[in-house]
């Protein structure tokens, strides 16, 4: 956004500023050459001298502006912490403390922006006292060629008029200059935005029109641009078509890398990841994702109506789908308790509804695509118990007969996936339904005894 104003501003500035400017430069240069050329050799040795003067004065307001802005700033940025540790601070009867904190910081601003006045003023009545000695040195040098008779007397006023105009216009476009390389280097930003390459490159390769939903992860090594340590380690691993599979270990293990790859955010750094025998580096992805969902840990809507973030991007969609879906997605009870019933406004960021309306929504949305392709990623942690109960509940109706793929931290809630998978080191070190790990008593086995 501060590219986008910054060319605006530069275009504002270079036909209406700039164009004022070098008129009225022109003119008063123009006429001057003509009546006289030793008034305009003058006026071409003064006036860069008092046009730097000036902006000299100008530039130093502007550091001393600057600096009181950033202190304003700060100051906000404490009032803001301020009101969000009220809380704590009345739970710990620490206001006093506050207040003097604040009080100290209100001070000082107000310590500054005095001194701030008082340079302004001064370097204000300093700079209209440099300009008005340059004026009586031009008054004075055309007084003198008056009196040499080089030019007519009358002509002094009409040179002190034209001398006054260079040096503010003159100023003017050197206050420009910053503004106007600002406004050049934005434009140089937005111009590599809009030319540089796509992210994924997806012209050419294969377009995928039916997905089934088998996938084959073959000595698969994953790791991040400019680092030498494998998030994922020679994985290896196949789900069937239609199979729910589970993905559990501790943070920083690669289970989120693996939804990556799954969706296709992340390549893998060799190896292969099949789609229904396809590798995924040769695939389309723009087309592939059309035939999957994913469900995030926070749920993601936007301002507008409920019905409005369930149909995202799906257009022509018959009522009785989307009611088809509200029931599916256990929102029937929220849609016959809202006045407005779907077309009900949910407010920025969904801040209306709890967290786990907000999540039936997210699932909802993920239903109405009728994808083949599932991907859960801790969408039932943070939820308490009735909340988690529902969304269980409208999870197994979104997960029926699809390829699912689950990331969870709460193992209670995996009890039903066909098979589930021990992340550790970027590597599957467990694998097998949620009883065959507990009889293996394992990691797994492990993590679900500390759960419990």
């Amino acid at each position: 956004m501060r590219d986008v104003e910054a060319v605006e501003t530069l275009s504002t500035q270079m036909f209406l500023g700039i164009l004022n400017i070098v008129l009225n430069v022109g003119v008063a240069l123009i006429v001057t050459i003509t009546r006289s050329m030793t008034v305009f050799m003058f006026f071409l040795l003064t006036t860069p001298v008092a046009a730097i003067t000036l902006v000299s004065f100008r530039s130093i307001m502007k550091k001393r502006n600057s600096e009181f802005r950033q202190e304003m700033e700060e100051t906000s940025a404490r009032v803001m912490e301020m009101v969000e540790l009220i809380p704590v601070t009345r739970a710990h009867a620490l206001e006093e403390e506050e207040v003097k904190k604040m009080s100290g910081q209100l001070f000082t601003v107000a310590e500054k922006g005095y001194k701030l006045d008082l340079i302004q003023s001064l370097f204000g009545s300093v700079g209209w006292a440099v300009f008005q000695i340059f004026q009586i040195g031009c008054l004075a040098f055309t007084g003198y060629l008056a009196f040499s008779r080089k030019i007519l007397p009358g002509d002094i006023t009409l040179y002190q008029s034209y001398f006054a105009t260079i040096v503010n216009q003159v100023s003017a476009l050197v206050t420009l200059i910053p503004t106007i390389a600002k406004g050049v280097e934005s434009v140089n930003s937005i111009g590599e935005v809009l030319l540089e390459e796509d992210v994924e490159k997806n012209e050419g390769k294969q377009k995928i029109n039916e997905v089934k939903g088998k996938f084959e992860f073959k000595n698969v090594i994953f790791r991040y641009n400019k680092s030498e340590t494998n998030v994922l380690d020679n994985f290896n691993l196949t789900v069937e078509q239609g199979e729910t599979i589970a993905f559990v270990g501790e943070s920083g293990a690669g289970k989120s890398t693996i939804l990556n790859l799954v969706i296709g955010f992340n390549e893998a750094t060799s190896g292969q990841v099949l789609i229904d025998g396809r590798d995924m580096k040769d695939i389309d992805l723009r087309t592939y994702r059309k035939h999957i969902a994913v469900v995030p840990q926070t749920s993601i809507l936007f301002s507008g109506s409920i019905r409005d973030n369930i149909t995202y991007g799906m257009n022509d969609l018959e009522d009785a789908t989307v009611q088809e879906v509200v029931d599916a997605s256990n929102l029937r009870e929220l849609i016959n308790s809202l006045p407005n019933g779907l077309d009900t406004m949910v407010g920025e960021h969904g801040g209306k509804l709890s967290g786990g309306q907000r999540q039936r929504i997210a699932i909802a949305r993920a239903l109405i695509r009728n994808p083949k392709v599932i991907v859960l990623d801790e969408a039932t942690s943070a939820l308490d118990s009735i909340s988690e109960k529902l969304i269980q509940e409208a999870l197994g109706n979104l997960t029926k007969g699809r390829t699912t793929f689950i990331v969870a931290h709460r193992l209670s809630t995996i009890r039903d996936a066909n098979k589930i998978a021990v992340i550790d080191g970027g590597k599957c070190i467990e694998y097998g339904t949620f009883d065959e790990l507990m009889e293996l008593k394992g990691e797994f086995y492990k993590m679900k005894v500390i759960q419990s």
